[in-house]
């Protein structure tokens, strides 16, 4: 069955929904792999992109534009396992619990979250950075109410915390996509169809020359999410489609690429495309890693499972080591070209980033995880709970 058929027909078949419906938790290998590549990729951008902390140039240690699309990578990955997830759940007892949802996103985002929301407002307000005390709260409500997107499209940075801008994404998107998935019939029209009204909304403001915002409208990825949820319903459908995703020569093709970009930089085919371009070829990636038993490449070992667990950890944690590092190396001259400075800060950062995000994750996140599991609906392999940009559990 094509997608277009599969558009016209609607809705899903219930025989074959009850057959994906699991019982038993479900586990999708590899997934944690792909945080831990993203997060890894993430930590190397902000290393080389603040080695002026240390009076140092930027090395360009990975390709321009790379971190920018492991962040789409994150929001493709959520998109996916969020979707997937409420499906089998409105297939398995015919709706989606609300309450339960938000109870979930809640206990797994929002602790470290406000932990380094909460220590970003105390050092800028008493640490002496800004005495603006009026325009420094202001700045942070925007954190509080979880748009730090739109403050971060407009130009707007807080050390350490600025990439929790994503966070924000993140939590925009659940507000609407569980009622999204629970009340549409046809679920895969939907989804083309918002990625559809969202795309054209970009074309027409960037050509009304609206920048502030098309910027917010950019950043706010729905359409990656939305591209990451039709590969959950490929998936769960069985669709013909996969037949080419899992084929040799699109794996070679897509993984050829994303190397490529890795380390040349991203490919430009239509700059205000990029986004979408590249959330198809990591569907791609995603799928055939946690899906396809011949894939070309895996990434399920133990390494990259470890790192993956804690990825949450070190995305929120690591702007917070690289301004350490900068002040306890405040009087130190680095006799190296910046190269291989940028490389021995990516690995220091990477030492002190890693101890204390499985510090939280054992000590802190995992109390909330454990209240989070009463609310669970669907069964999932632990290492299936992560997921997103925020590294959150599902």
């Amino acid at each position: 069955m094509s997608l277009t058929l599969a558009i016209k027909k609607g809705a899903f078949s219930n025989a074959k929904r009850r057959s994906t419906a699991h019982t038993k938790p479900f586990y999708l290998p590899g997934l944690n792999g792909i945080r831990a590549i993203a997060i890894l990729i993430i930590i190397a951008a902000h290393t080389d992109e603040f080695s002026y902390l240390f009076h140092k140039h930027a090395a360009g240690i990975i390709g321009k534009g790379a971190a920018v699309q492991a962040v789409t990578l994150f929001f493709v990955l959520s998109g996916y396992l969020i979707t997937y997830l409420l499906i089998l759940e409105k297939e398995k007892f015919r709706k989606i619990h609300y309450r339960k949802f938000y109870m979930r996103r809640a206990l797994r985002i929002w602790p470290v979250y406000f932990l380094m929301v909460s220590i970003a407002y105390i050092i800028h307000m008493y640490g002496g950075i800004t005495p603006e005390y009026k325009v420094m709260t202001t700045y942070f409500l925007y954190y509080l109410f979880f748009i730090p997107n739109i403050f971060f499209a407009a130009g707007g940075i807080l050390h350490p915390i600025t990439p929790l801008w994503s966070i924000g994404v993140e939590e925009q998107f659940y507000a609407f996509w569980p009622f999204v998935i629970n009340k549409a019939k046809n679920i895969v029209g939907v989804m083309l169809a918002i990625i559809g009204i969202y795309f054209c909304t970009k074309v027409a403001l960037q050509y009304a020359h609206l920048t502030t915002i098309f910027k917010i409208v950019n950043v706010t990825r729905i359409d990656s999410m939305a591209i990451g949820g039709i590969g959950a319903y490929l998936v769960l459908e069985k669709h013909r489609l996969l037949s080419i995703i899992y084929h040799r020569i699109t794996q070679m093709v897509c993984w050829a690429i994303l190397i490529y970009s890795l380390i040349f930089g991203a490919i430009h085919i239509f700059s205000i495309a990029d986004s979408e371009i590249y959330s198809v070829l990591f569907l791609i990636f995603i799928l055939n890693v946690s899906t396809n038993p011949r894939t070309i490449i895996s990434t399920e070992n133990k390494v990259l499972n470890f790192l993956g667990k804690i990825s949450y950890g070190l995305f929120a944690y690591h702007m917070s080591v690289l301004f350490l590092l900068a002040y306890l190396f405040r009087n130190t001259a680095f006799n190296v070209n910046n190269t291989a400075f940028v490389i021995g800060l990516y690995i220091l950062t990477l030492m002190v980033s890693i101890p204390v995000a499985y510090f939280s994750y054992e000590f802190f996140e995992k109390r909330f995880l454990n209240l989070k599991q009463k609310y669970a609906k669907v069964n999932s392999s632990a290492n299936n709970e992560s997921t997103g940009l925020n590294i959150q559990e599902a």
